[in-house]
């Protein structure tokens, strides 16, 4: 899982202008997921399947404390 950072231009509630957000966020690999898929006749589709429920949890527990931070005010 990759580690990288996400941006994007939205309006910030403290500073009133619209600024660049960053925020941390996590990138799966499909291209290795869809070697391992073919390289292990089908048995890392189960492996895929317990991955994608747990990111699904994780993800909504982690989302809450995931927030966008302006790159002016760090609001």
């Amino acid at each position: 899982m990759a580690h990288v950072i996400s941006q994007k231009i939205k309006m910030c509630k403290k500073c009133g202008y619209s600024t660049l957000h960053q925020k941390n966020s996590k990138q799966m690999s499909w291209i290795m997921h869809i070697f391992l898929f073919c390289i292990t006749l089908t048995f890392w589709f189960w492996v895929w399947v317990l991955l994608f429920i747990w990111h699904a949890f994780a993800k909504s527990t982690t989302a809450l404390f995931n927030n966008w931070h302006c790159s002016q005010c760090g609001h």
